[in-house]
């Protein structure tokens, strides 16, 4: 028996568990957010620069004795360490630098004039320390990066700690000391720098995957507690209410009050990243939010497992409104979810999916989950109400016009919305009615592709809305213009333009040369990344600036340079530059809205920029006065302009793609994207597939494993299935890793090929250009033509000296900015100086961006090395993404597709394999010893046909003991029956001898009052002969029970009635509680029926002593397919050793009577298709209960 105690021990550690996960998150935010924990961060940081420090001494001690090639040598067998370990040395001998071990230190060249300003150093990319040791005109430099600390972030330049340092947050660094502030110190005490503690620092998504797993863990034990308190505390209704409200009330204080500690700090907190209403004010709190749902729900479903769990009709049908409500609410929250977020929901290709991605999915599936719950507590519910088939068909049609009519009201008309939850329940109710013994994995994954089902045709029609949305902001910022790359870049170019005495001299010239100007503001600024713009200049007397037409970007004293946010006049930028004579230079800028995909712009982005957009999966055209003059892209556009024949509409669709069209000035934009396929539909479905399922298995698991604390246990059909979808994943899976790296390493093995392809054609266009121009020493010319050709062969490319130095590079801002050092790759300049390599090809890194990057000698027609080719080649990334995104979508189609062909199979193979044992089992179930067991008819020669065998012979060998049985238990029951009649005749015949004696006397001595004697004698023989003729009149009615004449009537009158009939007895209360109405009929024999209610309220009476107060309660109720009938009383109970003869004839706890009563009531109610029972507690009382069948839907039509 459970236990009714609110803390037993399972119930104690939930709540501790549930405690100890909250305390968890609060002492981590806590301990984080603490005094304690800068100061322990600072004295970690202090050890570690200890720890580098004497590393760094001993390496610069090896260093300095090599020479410069074995430098070289020495950094590049080392060079993974040295990466791990955030360590640089450069060696300089008579002040130039000869040899080094990165270029990802900017300014190299200059660290030996940086570093007497102090042993900490800050470069363009990070905070370095800085040793040294001279030897023999030698000095070698060990830079060690404490810290990235770049000018701007994105998704591959990150400020943070380098890893070695180990650390939870990134404190900030400064020179000087602050408020609040602790000093780094080196080894021997000089102060490198201070630390300052940034509390609004932002957190890593980690760290809000923590706060979310340890939250979700507190919320799963502590509704599990309430309720498993609930399940054996009580039944009622009302309870189960309250403790729903509970958990929901504790959810909704704890959004009102927030969370402590800067817990919500996190990014999936941010409501910038999702936010609906108070409710879900972020991405977490929805995620808890549907997965506290998901709990109730479930606990909901465990709680009417219990037996005694009453349901009237009209709470089955509050419910079931209820739930189409809950349906109505997720339609809505699921499509702002998608489209009214920053989350991505492409789910049909991977890559796009992110830890926000897995938490909106998560979400989503939680609650359908919690929806497919309550549908099976409907579904149990609406069956266990007694309805026919035929009724249950009918209610569910006219249920499904309802929800179709109310939905058609309110402007819905998408059938999938409108009926998935009718559908849901509908195939719970038929799953209820057709099941029997069928694989209940085969059922529960009808029901998750139902959800997949739904919850795909959702996500594809609400991401093709966001999708056109997209396009539309494309389009938009498109037609405004605005390029924050060039914003950025003008940014750095402003202060050069204003001191650039070149520019100057040029300008000052009278007459004014306006061809120099142009070509000089060409060869020095507007080059590179520029080169997507078609630049115009104009030399006008004034220019004035409308405030509606123009956005003042940047403002100095001499220039200014503004964005244009009228499109109609083509122009995006102009940039005013003052001339001598009241004169102005106007640079105009004209976008070519067609993207290059050249070099890694990327870079150059400050994070979450909308420039960032990833523009390669689309395809773009430009129509000039209706003909074609540009296009990008994967689809074929016509040489004239398409014309949109959907009216009403901006979009039109055109061979499997969307095209939205947009003017600007005299051109037409065409920005398209791909339509989804039935390939895109079914990739999503599968996924979610996947997800659900895998979230209904873990769920099922936790249960069994931690919570129940039992391994699930499987019969051999189950092991067999098992053992088939277990090879098919095994063998799907080590051919999908294999697969996966084949494609990487394929990936590789292509840009490799393809990159030694590009640096052939560089090289030779180059030297043709250079041998022919004689531009080595011009670095301007040297750069337009790496700037042409990079244009034209899609690459960057740089060029470097024999010392390794940069010369000239396509894209100049990278190092510009210090993302790079102007050295040479050390690995490539020792593999092409030393080792005199022809070609040489490896991956490189930029922060978090990595590539490959060739490097070839540049020589001259006599094969004079001159200079070092190199092109970093930044692959398509999201080339590569779609790639294995379409490997997947494979692998994934082809694994659900044969996951659910593996469980026919499995199905079919079990069924095969276990076909004979289950006939087996079945006949062994069957066996009867009061009639005639069948043998097994089965043809084979397996292991199976022994066992077939085996059991054949014992059965013809028990139907020979069975017969000997009976016989011997007839002629047993014949010698007890014979001596309980001769014991109940003899009993009236001892008086009935005694009053003729007496009678005998009374004759012979002819007494006044012989009349008196003698019709009292005469009385009391009567009187014993009508016993005798009443137990002669029992025996035979139980040896011959007369065939059941069964009606349909009403069980609750007959049991008012015969109630009714001792309501009148003395010194008991007699007590009634009928809950059965008048449709509530049952087929019986009534007159048996009768009969077994009055022996089992006798039998109660006559248990109750006399000197007792004595309550007989009598109960009648429906539950599930049947009818309970309970008889209760608080007699003397029936003491255990007597528990198995109760129901034998013949036997009566009583001093009178036959003892046939309850052996009567068993045989009228096994007639019935019943069961009789009984409880009992000794000196409490006994309950006996009967349980009869409903009637057949057949039997009550008329």
């Amino acid at each position: 028996m459970p236990s009714n105690k609110l803390f037993s021990r399972t119930r104690l550690l939930y709540v501790l568990l549930s405690i100890a996960g909250l305390a968890a998150v609060v002492i981590y935010f806590g301990y984080t957010h603490s005094d304690q924990n800068f100061h322990f961060s600072a004295h970690k940081i202090q050890k570690t620069i200890h720890t580098a420090e004497q590393s760094i001494q001993d390496e610069l001690k090896e260093i300095v004795g090599l020479d410069a090639e074995q430098a070289f040598d020495f950094f590049n067998q080392k060079k993974q360490d040295l990466e791990s370990r955030g360590l640089s040395y450069f060696m300089y001998k008579d002040e130039e630098l000869v040899s080094w071990s990165s270029n990802s230190v900017p300014q190299a060249s200059f660290i030996p004039e940086l570093a007497k300003s102090g042993p900490c150093i800050l470069l363009p990319n990070g905070w370095y320390q800085i040793l040294k040791i001279s030897e023999g005109g030698k000095e070698v430099f060990g830079a060690f990066l404490i810290k990235n600390e770049y000018l701007y972030e994105n998704k591959y330049l990150v400020n943070e700690f380098h890893p070695c340092f180990k650390l939870s947050r990134s404190p900030e660094i400064v020179f000087t000391d602050v408020k609040g502030s602790h000093p780094i110190e080196t080894s021997t005490g000089e102060v490198l720098f201070y630390i300052v503690d940034e509390k609004e620092s932002e957190k890593s998504p980690l760290e809000g995957l923590y706060v979310l797993l340890m939250i979700l863990v507190s919320s799963y034990f502590l509704v599990r507690y309430l309720f498993k308190a609930l399940y054996t505390r009580s039944t009622s209704w009302w309870m189960l209410i309250s403790a729903i409200s509970l958990i929901l009330l504790l959810r909704i204080i704890t959004l009102w009050l927030g969370y402590p500690f800067g817990i919500d700090d996190s990014p999936i907190f941010d409501s910038l990243v999702y936010e609906n209403s108070i409710v879900y004010p972020s991405l977490a709190d929805l995620v808890i939010n549907s997965y506290i749902l998901l709990l109730c729900a479930f606990g909901f479903k465990e709680w009417l497992k219990r037996g005694d769990i009453k349901v009237s009709r009209p709470v089955v049908a509050l419910l079931a409104l209820v739930f189409f409500f809950f349906a109505r609410a997720l339609d809505v929250l699921f499509q702002d979810l998608i489209q009214g977020s920053a989350i991505g929901f492409n789910i049909s290709n991977f890559f796009d999916l992110d830890f926000y991605s897995v938490c909106g999915i998560f979400s989503m599936s939680a609650l359908l989950i919690a929806m497919l719950f309550l549908a099976q507590v409907i579904a149990r519910l609406i069956s266990e109400a007694g309805y026919s088939l035929r009724t249950k068909i009918i209610g569910s049609v006219v249920l499904g016009l309802i929800v179709i009519v109310i939905n058609d009201f309110y402007g819905v008309v998408d059938m999938v919305k409108v009926l998935w939850p009718w559908g849901i329940l509908v195939y719970l109710l038929l799953t209820k009615n057709i099941r029997v013994n069928g694989p209940r994995l085969v059922y529960v994954l009808g029901a998750i592709v139902l959800l997949s089902f739904y919850a795909s045709h959702i996500f594809e029609k609400h991401v093709v809305k966001r999708d056109r949305q997209k396009l539309e902001l494309i389009a938009e910022r498109l037609m405004e213009g605005q390029d924050e790359v060039a914003e950025f870049l003008f940014e750095d170019m402003r202060e050069r333009m204003e001191n650039d005495s070149l520019l100057k001299e040029v300008a000052s010239r009278d007459p004014f040369d306006e061809e120099r100007m142009l070509s000089q503001l060409r060869q020095d600024y507007f080059n590179g990344y520029w080169s997507k713009y078609d630049i115009g200049f104009e030399i006008i007397d004034s220019l004035e600036l409308e405030e509606n037409k123009y956005e003042d970007i940047r403002d100095s004293v001499d220039m200014g340079f503004y964005r244009v946010t009228q499109s109609e006049i083509g122009l995006n930028y102009i940039l005013k530059y003052e001339l001598p004579y009241s004169k102005k230079l106007l640079v105009l800028f004209e976008l070519n809205i067609i993207p290059e995909e050249l070099g890694f712009p990327e870079l150059l982005i400050e994070g979450g920029s909308v420039a960032g957009e990833r523009l390669s999966r689309y395809s773009f055209a430009q129509y000039y006065k209706n003909e074609l003059v540009d296009f990008y892209g994967d689809f074929d556009f016509r040489l004239t302009k398409p014309i949109n024949e959907k009216e009403g509409s901006r979009y039109f669709e055109e061979r499997g793609y969307w095209h939205f069209p947009f003017d600007r000035g005299e051109d037409t934009y065409i920005i398209s994207t791909p339509r989804k396929t039935f390939i895109d539909r079914l990739t999503t479905f599968t996924y979610l597939f996947c997800f659900i399922g895998l979230m209904i298995g873990l769920a099922y698991l936790v249960e069994q494993v931690l919570v129940q604390q039992k391994w699930p246990r499987f019969d051999l059909q189950y092991k067999v299935q098992f053992l088939v979808v277990s090879i098919l994943f095994t063998s799907l899976f080590v051919f999908g890793i294999g697969a996966y790296y084949y494609i990487l390493s394929e990936n590789k093995s292509n840009n490799e090929g393809l990159l030694s392809e590009k640096v052939s054609s560089v090289l030779i266009e180059l030297t043709h250009k250079l041998e022919k121009e004689q531009a080595m020493g011009d670095k301007q010319k040297l750069e337009l033509y790496l700037e042409k050709f990079a244009k034209v062969f899609f690459t960057d490319i740089n060029l470097y000296s024999l010392d390794g130095k940069l010369i000239a590079s396509s894209r100049p801002q990278v190092f510009n900015r210090g993302l790079l050092s102007q050295q040479m790759n050390p690995e490539a300049f020792q593999a092409l100086s030393f080792k005199t390599e022809s070609r040489f090809i490896h991956e490189e890194r930029i922060g978090g961006l990595q590539y490959l990057s060739a490097y070839v000698p540049f020589m001259d027609s006599n094969k004079k090395v001159l200079a070092y080719l190199n092109l970093p080649y930044f692959a398509k990334q999201t080339e590569l993404e779609d790639e294995l995104s379409r490997f997947l979508v494979t692998v994934i189609n082809v694994l659900v597709l044969l996951f659910v062909l593996s469980i026919l199979v499995a199905v079919l193979i079990s069924n095969w394999i276990t076909r004979p044992l289950q006939l087996l089992k079945d006949n062994l179930a069957a066996i009867r010893l009061d009639r005639t067991n069948k043998p097994i008819d089965y043809e084979g020669s397996d292991e199976i046909a022994s066992l077939v065998r085996e059991y054949n012979s014992k059965v013809e060998e028990l139907q020979h003991n069975a017969e000997l049985l009976a016989k011997s238990e007839r002629e047993s029951a014949w010698r007890e029956m014979a001596k309980q009649v001769a014991h109940e005749i003899k009993n009236p015949l001892t008086p009935m001898k005694l009053s003729i004696q007496y009678l005998q006397k009374s004759r012979l001595d002819e007494g006044e009052d012989w009349e008196s004697r003698f019709k009292r004698s005469t009385d009391m023989l009567i009187e014993q002969i009508d016993t005798l003729s009443s137990i002669a009149t029992a025996f035979s009615d139980f040896a011959q029970m007369p065939k059941a004449q069964n009606e349909l009537f009403e069980l609750g009158t007959l049991v008012e009635q015969v109630v009714d009939l001792f309501s009148e007895e003395p010194d008991v209360s007699l007590y009634l509680n009928n809950e059965l109405s008048s449709l509530d009929k049952v087929l019986a024999d009534k007159d048996q029926m009768t009969r077994l209610l009055t022996n089992l309220i006798k039998n109660a009476l006559q248990s109750i002593p006399d000197d007792q107060e004595g309550r007989i309660d009598v109960e009648v109720v429906s539950k599930g397919h049947q009818y309970i009938l309970e008889v209760r009383d608080n007699g003397s109970g029936i003491p255990s050793d007597m528990h198995d003869k109760i129901f034998v004839p013949n036997f009566t706890t009583k001093s009178t009577g036959t003892g046939l009563g309850l052996a009567m009531s068993k045989n009228i109610v096994e007639q019935a298709g019943g069961r009789i029972w009984f409880t009992t507690k000794e000196g409490k009382g006994t309950s006996f209960y009967v349980s009869l069948p409903f009637p057949e839907a057949s039997d009550l039509e008329p």
